[in-house]
This record gives structure tokens, C-alpha cells and sequence, in this order.
């Protein structure tokens, strides 16, 4: 499942060129870690989360507020799992959510794939305040973020943006076991990068973060929230 609208043909061209830079800055600089071991990660929290949603269902809700408050979900993302849970009980579908969530948890046995990855320059969540905001999307895997829209597509005003307010990276794991039952899982992660840990580094931006020091929270699961994409209030502007 891609979260991603269509592109147009030359675009979807400069987005495959784009994919492997933005892959390669993320896991270097951003994470310093090897996308094996970002996706091991990944793999330990959907099923954690996994295991919670199945314990809210019989009637056992801390896991999964625990999670909540421990910053690994999302708070929207919470309400929208917890309404489900509650809507399913008071209907008296518990068994088949049960029997459905046994689907999606053979699922998750899997070896996740990085199905793709998100650089947003400018901005992290918490923060985020998009009066007077303009944002620029460079194909699906890079937004530039900033209060004018003058020259977001330069790599220069990226690098500035970069050093001054930081960024946001979003990774797409994707779920998907050969023979089992029912439709791969995919679960949208996402970590805010402060100004200060890029101005930790050398000027070049070549010297790694700890990826330990980074805090992943899960912002969507199988698109529930479309990418919950905070930066889409900002006001869009185009490279054409």
C-alpha cells in the first residue's frame, strides 16, 4: 500500500533518482544506521502495538495507553484504534476482530520492507504552526517547509532550512508474509530531528547522529490517517 498519490510520468522519473538520495542522507546523517536494523525496529514495535490493540480488545486497555503515553503512538492514531476497539465491543463483533487481528499479526511474522521514506525539511510536529507556513513537495520522497516560498527547490535554502529548524523523517514499513491470510500491514513511523542535533555536526552535515537519541513514533497504520501528514496545512506551492 503506498501512501503517495499518483505522479505524473516525468515526475515518477525524477522521483526513482530522487528515492536512493534521500534513502542514503536519512540512514547516514539523519540515522546513522543501516536500513536492516532500521527495520528491525520497525518489526518490534508493530507487533508491540499489535499486541496491545488484541489486549485492548479483551478489555485489558493499559498496553495500549501506555504507548500512548509513552510517545510511541500517536495521539490521533490512539483515538482512532481505541474507537474502533469500542465500537466493535458494543456491537458485539469481537470475535471477528479478534479473528481479523489474528490475520494481520500472521502478517506482521514477516521480514518488513522499507516501502519508502519521507524527508521534511523545515519542521517537526510538535511545534508546528502553519500560519504563514508555504511548503514545496519534491516528488514523494523530500518537503521543504518555510515561512516564504522563495526558492525551496535550491539546495542551498534546503541546507539553511536544514540547519536552522531542523527536520522530520517519516519511514513506510511495509508487512507482508508469502501465504498467509489477508492484506499486508503497513505501519508509517516518524521522528522529528531538532535544530540542535544538526548543529551538533560539522557544517557539511557528515558527521552521524545516534540514531538511539531519536524517538520514532507510529503516525499511521494500513493509511487510517491517510499519513497523518502535519505539514499539508502549510500552504502548498509548486514547482510548476
Amino acid at each position: 500500500m503506498k501512501l503517495r498519490r499518483e505522479l505524473p510520468l516525468y515526475l515518477r522519473a525524477f522521483d526513482a533518482l530522487m528515492r536512493p538520495q534521500i534513502h542514503g542522507f536519512a540512514l547516514r546523517t539523519v540515522l546513522a544506521t543501516s536500513e536492516s536494523e532500521l527495520m528491525k525496529g520497525a518489526a518490534l514495535a508493530a507487533r508491540r502495538v499489535s499486541d496491545a490493540y488484541r489486549q485492548r480488545l479483551c478489555c485489558d486497555a493499559a498496553p495500549l495507553q501506555e504507548l500512548r503515553e509513552a510517545g510511541s503512538i500517536h495521539p490521533r492514531l490512539y483515538a482512532v484504534l481505541a474507537a474502533e476497539i469500542t465500537q466493535g465491543q458494543q456491537a458485539g463483533c469481537t470475535e471477528l476482530m479478534a479473528e481479523e487481528l489474528q490475520k494481520q499479526r500472521d502478517q506482521l511474522e514477516a521480514e518488513p520492507l522499507l516501502e519508502s521514506m519521507c524527508l521534511v525539511i523545515g519542521c517537526q510536529r510538535p511545534d508546528f504552526q502553519p500560519a504563514g507556513l508555504h511548503r514545496l513537495s519534491i516528488g514523494s520522497h523530500l518537503v521543504v517547509v518555510a515561512d516564504s516560498d522563495s526558492g525551496l527547490w535550491r539546495q542551498e535554502r534546503q541546507r539553511r532550512l536544514l540547519w536552522n529548524h531542523g527536520c522530520t523523517l517519516q519511514l513506510l514499513a511495509m508487512f507482508e508474509k508469502k501465504g498467509a491470510a489477508g492484506a499486508a500491514q503497513t505501519y508509517l513511523f516518524e521522528a522529528g530531528v531538532p535544530a540542535h542535533t544538526i548543529q551538533s555536526r560539522r557544517t557539511e552535515l557528515n558527521v552521524p547522529a545516534n540514531c538511539q537519541d531519536l524517538e520514532f513514533s507510529l503516525v499511521d497504520m494500513n493509511n487510517l490517517l491517510r499519513g497523518n501528514q502535519f505539514w499539508s496545512s502549510a500552504a502548498e506551492v509548486r514547482l510548476l
